[in-house]
């Protein structure tokens, strides 16, 4: 497939960014939902470009995992995972306790790249114990090479690293993915409470999966919990982690520090 102008605009902006230090990551906080305590963060990229506008992922990563050669995603990648162990690294100079973190990987991993032994490697060289770094990969990527993802997940948990479906629920054979891949967390697309949990038939569904999730020994995460109702129906149902824009917007490094230090409650 050949890329238009504007997909060589974007490519020419993240080498860019690349090559000048722009790659930004952000941090979302996850929250227990009973006491309202900071447990998690997702990490989240962003490229500052050459105007100090901050572009959001959705205006380049897909430009990205179209390319026939799958290096440039790869490479941005493992530049937002190797600043999110530099950040862990900066906690952890401030004498504060470790969070776990979550990183985004992309399905052009599936292919012939050693992500295990990059994350390892990345992980020990700075001395972070794996247990706090995760990897979030789109359930959607199964339908790439559901052997080849199984393979890769099962690396992953191996080297120590937590692996979570991103996304959960926006693929075609849901379940059928939860009894072929054994996984750490799922997170609950934001579609699932798109009605604010007050519909039957959602409220039916959305029990129902995390029931069979920790049935089956995952951790569940709610994506876009934006209202009290959600909130409380996803607490009464023991859902273990909610995360979303109106209870916590993604921090910088320095916002981040700031909003743990006052204990992360919200």
């Amino acid at each position: 497939m050949e890329n238009s102008e504007r997909d060589i605009e974007v490519l020419e902006m993240v080498y860019k960014a690349l090559e000048e230090d722009r790659v930004k990551v952000f941090y979302q906080p996850q929250f227990e939902p009973k006491n309202c305590t900071l447990v998690s963060a997702e990490a989240l990229c962003r490229i500052e470009n050459e105007y100090h506008e901050i572009i959001l992922p959705g205006n380049f990563i897909p430009v990205l995992e179209k390319q026939r050669d799958p290096e440039a995603i790869r490479r941005f990648d493992w530049v937002v995972f190797t600043k999110v162990c530099r950040f862990l690294c900066r906690l952890r100079s401030y004498g504060m306790k470790l969070l776990p973190i979550s990183v985004n990987l992309s399905r052009r991993h599936l292919t012939s790249d050693p992500s295990e032994h990059y994350l390892s490697t990345t992980a020990n060289t700075m001395k972070i114990p794996h247990r706090y770094l995760g990897v979030e990969i789109t359930e959607s990527a199964a339908e790439d090479d559901p052997l080849e993802l199984q393979r890769l997940i099962y690396k992953i948990r191996m080297q120590g690293f937590r692996v979570a479906i991103d996304d959960f629920g926006t693929g075609q054979s849901n379940f059928k993915f939860l009894i072929d891949n054994y996984v750490d967390i799922i997170k609950l697309d934001k579609s699932f409470i798109s009605h604010n949990c007050e519909d039957p038939h959602e409220q039916v569904v959305v029990a129902g999966v995390i029931h069979i999730a920790k049935m089956l020994g995952m951790t569940v995460v709610a994506e876009g919990v934006e209202d009290i109702r959600q909130w409380n129906f996803l607490r009464d149902h023991n859902c273990d982690l909610i995360q979303g824009f109106s209870m916590g917007e993604p921090f910088t490094e320095d916002e981040f520090i700031d909003f743990y230090h006052g204990n992360g409650d919200i």
